[in-house]
């Protein structure tokens, strides 16, 4: 009997270790609200040239403070290697993530302008909180500037990325790796925003972006009510354990 109660609480405390703890890879190409890399249909193609992304978006904004929306629309692939604008562009990686623009053979854009390129993700309702921690290398042409983390409109971390020059035009440079973290963030969808910059020119001037997720965890968070199972249930091995010792002894 003793024995019997012995395991019956130890399948309860393996039960609830198991539920803890949980992590998703947002990268997973298995799961349906994963993060993509720029360079992407939405039936999973690589690099098509010209074809839509089917995961990024873009806004182009009429003043710096991006406050007023000029245009926006889905991003398109540019994989026309050797025509401009490579080979100023660093080189697409195959099967891993591809240049887009605002539309098919990166249309030149004469003058300054500010963009906002975004992506969605999808954290779902297995745990009632999840703490992400995302790693990424962005290049853009001209520069990225900030990424943030939203949900609806809601900015809940972001980071700098204070380039200058012409960022996507530099093959050698690392675009970054930069990180974003965010605790206790409820199932749902959230976005990440890339802002960048493109600098003014009378021709030749395209604007693009370059995604590459390096890393991208969900750890799901459970109720309150599991940390008290598992204090239980402790207890319970504790007591147990503790009579079976004073059993021995006493014989």
């Amino acid at each position: 009997m003793m024995k019997r109660a012995f395991g019956l609480a130890a399948l309860l405390v393996l039960g609830t270790v198991a539920g803890w703890g949980y992590t998703i890879n947002l990268l997973d190409p298995g799961y349906s609200g994963r993060l993509w890399n720029t360079g992407w249909t939405s039936g999973g193609t690589y690099g098509t040239n010209d074809a839509q992304d089917g995961h990024y978006t873009w806004v182009r904004w009429a003043d710096a403070n991006r406050t007023t929306i000029s245009s926006s629309g889905p991003a398109y692939i540019i994989n026309d290697a050797p025509a401009f604008p490579f080979p100023y562009w660093r080189a697409n990686e195959s099967n891993v993530a591809a240049w887009v623009s605002t539309s098919a053979d990166a249309p030149n854009i004469g003058q300054g302008a500010w963009f906002s390129w975004s992506t969605t993700f999808t954290l779902p309702s297995l745990y009632p909180e999840w703490n992400i921690t995302l790693n990424f290398s962005v290049w853009a042409d001209n520069r990225p500037e900030a990424i943030r983390l939203l949900s609806g409109s809601t900015v809940l971390a972001s980071v700098a990325t204070n380039y200058t020059g012409n960022q996507g035009h530099v093959s050698t440079f690392a675009g970054g790796p930069y990180s974003l973290t965010a605790m206790g963030l409820a199932p749902g969808t959230y976005t990440i925003r890339f802002d960048t910059y493109n600098a003014s020119g009378s021709t030749g001037n395209p604007t693009g972006l370059f995604v590459r997720f390096n890393e991208a965890a969900a750890l799901g968070i459970p109720e309150p009510s599991t940390y008290a199972l598992m204090g239980t249930v402790g207890l319970a091995l504790y007591l147990i354990r503790r009579r079976k010792k004073s059993t021995r002894t006493q014989a």
